[in-house]
C-alpha cells in the first residue's frame, strides 16, 4: 500500500455498506451522508482486497486501476481482485476483455482465445456463445435516423402506421430466415410464430434507447433486468432465466455479456426461440409445435408480451392482453412468405 492508500473517497452509495462492514467504524459512523472515510492501512487493505467480482492477472491490474475511480487508493501491485460498480465495470470489461468476448458475440475471428473463465458465465450461456455461425443475408442496421423516419411516418399517417418500418421488418425476417428456421426447429416451435415475434419486435426504438432504459431503472427507479434488448426484443431477466442465471443475482459483468449476446442476432434468435418453447410448455404442456392451435398461439404470444405468469383466465378475460398473440396469427401467411427462399 502507498501512503495514499489510507484515504479512500467513496460516493454516498458506496460509503454506507463499507462503513457498516468496517470493524472499527460500523457502530460509530452510520449516517448515509458520510462520503469520505479515513482508514488505517490494515483496514483499507481488508476492505479493498477480499472481493471476488473480477479476478485479474497482476500485469492487467495496474492499467485497470488507473481507469478506476479508486486510483488514489489502489496502487499496490499485489491487488488482483476488485469489486466494481456497473458504471465502472462496463468500460473496463469493454476495454480489457473485448478480444476474449466480442469475437464470439459478434461472430468474428475464431482463432482468438476462448471466453475468459473468470466471468462467471453459465454453461448454457457458454454453449450459446460457442454455436457455429448460421449464414444470414446482409440487412441495413436500424439506427436513430431510421427510427426518426418511422416515427414521423406514424405521426403523419391517418392509421398510425409506417410503411418504412414495415418494409424493414420484412427485409429483416427474410434476411434471417435460415437462422429463424434453425432455431424454431431446435426448440420445436412453429417457425412462423418465431418469425412473427421477430417481425413484431425488430425496428422501433434505436439501440441506444435500451441502454438508457437500463441506466434509468438502475439509478432512478425500477429493475434494470426488466429492460428489453436485442433486435428481437426480450427482457434481460427472461433471457437470463433461459440461460440458467438467477436474474436477482446477475453480476454487472454477467449482465453486460448477456446484453452483448442479445445484441447479436443469432444468439438473440436462439434465446427467443427457447423462451417461446417455455411459454408453449406453460400454455400446452408437451404439445409439439406443429400441432399448436391458433388459440394456443394467441396465449403464447400474450405471455411473451405480458409475462409468463399470467393465468389462462386472466388472458381470456381481456382481449387487450391477447392482442399481441392475435397479431401473430393474423401475420402468419405474410411471415411464411418471408421465411421462404423466394
Amino acid at each position: 500500500m502507498s501512503d495514499q492508500a489510507s484515504t479512500v473517497d467513496f460516493s454516498e452509495a458506496e460509503a454506507e455498506p463499507i462503513v457498516a462492514e468496517s470493524t472499527a467504524y460500523g457502530g460509530v459512523v452510520g449516517s448515509p451522508a458520510v462520503s469520505e472515510v479515513v482508514f488505517g492501512d490494515a483496514e483499507a487493505e481488508r476492505i479493498v482486497v477480499p472481493v471476488t467480482e473480477i479476478e485479474f492477472p497482476e500485469d492487467e491490474t495496474d492499467p485497470i486501476i488507473g481507469r478506476s475511480t479508486y486510483d488514489a487508493a489502489l496502487r499496490s501491485p499485489a491487488v488482483t481482485r476488485i469489486d466494481f460498480g456497473e458504471q465502472e465495470a462496463e468500460p473496463i470489461v469493454g476495454d480489457s476483455y473485448a478480444p476474449a468476448i466480442d469475437y464470439r458475440v459478434k461472430g468474428g475471428d475464431p482463432l482468438l482465445p476462448p471466453v475468459d473463465a473468470g466471468l462467471g458465465l453459465t454453461p448454457a450461456h457458454r454453449a450459446l456463445l460457442a454455436r457455429p455461425r448460421i449464414k444470414v443475408d446482409p440487412v441495413e442496421p436500424w439506427g436513430t435516423t431510421e427510427a426518426a423516419e418511422a416515427f414521423l411516418q406514424r405521426r403523419l399517417s391517418r392509421k398510425g402506421v409506417s410503411t418504412f418500418l414495415a418494409d424493414f421488418k420484412d427485409r429483416w425476417v427474410h434476411a434471417h430466415r435460415a437462422l429463424i428456421k434453425a432455431a424454431a426447429s431446435e426448440f420445436d416451435v412453429p417457425d412462423w410464430v418465431l418469425g412473427g415475434v421477430a417481425w413484431t419486435e425488430v425496428g422501433g426504438d434505436p439501440p441506444w434507447f435500451d441502454e438508457a432504459g437500463v441506466k434509468l431503472r438502475q439509478f432512478v427507479v425500477g429493475d434494470p433486468n426488466k429492460t428489453s434488448f436485442g433486435p428481437i426484443q426480450i427482457q434481460i431477466r427472461r433471457a437470463a432465466e433461459e440461460l440458467r442465471y438467477d436474474p436477482a443475482k446477475l453480476s454487472a459483468i454477467q449482465r453486460r455479456v448477456l446484453i452483448w449476446s442479445l445484441e447479436d442476432p443469432q444468439q438473440d434468435v436462439f434465446v427467443v426461440a427457447q423462451h417461446l418453447r417455455r411459454l408453449t410448455e406453460i400454455t400446452a404442456p408437451g404439445m409439439p409445435g406443429a400441432q399448436l392451435t391458433d388459440d394456443q398461439v394467441r396465449f403464447i404470444g400474450a405471455r411473451y408480451n405480458r409475462g409468463p405468469g399470467l393465468s389462462d383466465d386472466a388472458l381470456r378475460n381481456s382481449n387487450t392482453k391477447l392482442s399481441y398473440g392475435e397479431a401473430l396469427v393474423n401475420k402468419r401467411q405474410r411471415v411464411e412468405r418471408l421465411l421462404s427462399d423466394q
